[in-house]
């Protein structure tokens, strides 16, 4: 049997289903019974099942929930796959790719290190980057941040920007884009 997407209760007996309040998991984007994930707005069925002393939860197809039906869920329910977020998957990646160019530049192009660090925040904030480590370095602050969807490692120094800089960054920033920033 596939593992379940556990679940359990925020406070009191695990088993106890009076007022208290549960945290169901989140889809797993993909049919517990074939495997296959699930394509945009998709119909499926969610079925939670008993697991230690709270509930596991495991999401079907339409076709393998039809076949094999579930006679030992707890509960289920039917519901719909979001649909997928293409334009915004293509502004992570397009602000990921301008960050490794920017964190390596090429011959002849200037570091730009304030530009550097600013889009490492805005991919924290993305979660496309998370923050391993923040140590002091020889030029101050340094990130150590690793790259959500491989592992790969960056290291970003801290340029400590002041307000007085920021107008200015934006309007690099924009520049390169070629798009007005939000304010």
């Amino acid at each position: 049997m596939e593992a379940l997407v556990g679940l359990g209760p925020v406070a009191g007996d695990a088993m106890s289903l009076q007022a208290e309040s549960w945290q169901i998991a989140r889809s797993s984007h993909a049919c517990g019974g074939c495997a296959r994930k699930f394509v945009d707005k998709e119909e499926y069925f969610a079925a939670l099942y008993p697991q230690g002393e709270g509930f596991g939860r495991r999401d079907f197809c339409v076709p393998c929930w039809s076949a094999e039906g579930r006679p030992d869920a707890f509960s289920y329910w039917k519901a719909r796959a979001p649909e997928s977020a293409p334009r915004k998957q293509d502004q992570r990646r397009a602000l990921m790719d301008f960050f490794e160019r920017v964190m390596s530049p090429r011959e002849g192009e200037e570091a730009r290190p304030k530009l550097a660090y600013l889009f490492a925040l805005i991919l924290m904030q993305k979660r496309a980057l998370r923050l391993v480590e923040q140590a002091e370095g020889e030029g101050g602050t340094v990130l150590v941040l690793e790259r959500a969807a491989d592992g790969k490692v960056f290291r970003v120094v801290d340029p400590r920007i002041v307000d007085s800089e920021i107008d200015g960054l934006r309007l690099e920033m924009s520049a390169l884009f070629a798009t007005p920033l939000g304010g």
